[in-house]
């Protein structure tokens, strides 16, 4: 019953590149939208990161609970007959280790030409640096109180750069071993589900699954900015247009979180850590140019993202 679903959304920029997520999925066709849903994301993020790659994910379906090594050869095999339209990476519960572990599988997983790290630092990373910018450059204060939801593989690094550089955190994860490695630290606080979501803040950083918020919470949002290293945090265009109307400033989830797509794909390509690293510290420059005043950011993205896209083909 395990099912490997590849989606690839575009290849106008060249072959897509994406991460391998393995939920629970509750059926096929959940997992089948979610694949669509994300696959989308990745085409947005490599145009909008002037990446020479299209967009693509993979889900799989695993309602037996396999390990991921039983299901090794099936996914290898399913990266092997795209014969490299669509370069593999790992996602939510795909550890780097698993995807590093069976590299000689596949030339199309993104540690084929090296061992890799995990590139959910870099997408921290990457949210790191926006934070810093929209501190500098929107806030009136210095040390602006970011709550961050999830501390996992993405949350966690970025909860842990924040803190060492001096901000203010408040977290909240499902999992309360992730919250405990923070306490001890003076400028963190834990947060329950009773009070996490509707908190005021600076900065609302969503780090776990997507759709967090929606139609039915995004009242309850009180901070000035949200900028995280979720995909998808916001259900719909209707919650983004809320936040819009609301004024507060929704970084689009493909500029923000787009370092772990810079690694992987500069990993694969073999560019050094130094220009890696680099392009990663210029995603803040994206905000700039997408303006954090009075325009929607995310329309802005969209249409800058889009036109890249449309005017390779039309090229072609």
């Amino acid at each position: 019953n395990v099912k490997i679903i590849i989606h690839i959304d575009s290849l106008a920029l060249g072959n897509a590149i994406g991460g391998t997520r393995m939920l629970p999925y509750d059926s096929v066709e959940s997992a089948i939208q979610d694949v669509k849903k994300l696959s989308s994301a990745m085409s947005l993020k490599a145009a909008i990161h002037g990446l020479n790659q299209g967009g693509g994910k993979c889900v799989i379906f695993n309602p037996e609970k396999l390990h991921f090594n039983e299901i090794a050869p099936l996914y290898t095999s399913a990266l092997n007959q795209l014969a490299g339209s669509f370069i593999a990476a790992n996602d939510m519960g795909i550890s780097i280790k698993m995807i590093n572990d069976i590299r000689h599988l596949s030339p199309f997983l993104i540690s084929s030409n090296q061992l890799i790290d995990d590139p959910s630092y870099f997408t921290a990373l990457g949210v790191f640096h926006c934070i810093q910018y929209i501190t500098k450059n929107h806030l009136d204060t210095t040390i602006p109180n970011i709550k961050i939801q999830g501390l996992g593989r993405s949350g966690a690094p970025l909860c842990k750069m924040l803190l060492d550089s001096g901000f203010k955190v408040s977290a909240y994860d499902i999992k309360v071993s992730h919250v405990e490695q923070f306490k001890k630290h003076p400028n963190f606080s834990a947060l329950d589900e009773t009070n996490w979501f509707s908190l005021p803040c600076d900065i609302f950083a969503p780090c776990a699954s997507g759709n967090v918020i929606t139609n039915s919470n995004v009242h309850l949002i009180n901070s000035k900015f949200v900028c995280g290293t979720a995909n998808n945090p916001c259900e719909n265009m209707a919650v983004i247009n809320t936040l819009h109307s609301h004024h507060i400033q929704f970084i689009p989830d493909f500029v923000s979180n787009g370092g772990g797509l810079i690694y992987a794909a500069g990993t694969y390509h073999q560019l050094s850590r130094k220009e890696i690293i680099d392009k990663i510290k210029n995603i803040p420059k994206l905000i700039s140019k997408l303006s954090c005043s009075s325009s929607n950011m995310y329309v802005n993205a969209l249409s800058i993202a889009n036109e890249k896209i449309s005017s390779f083909v039309n090229e072609s």
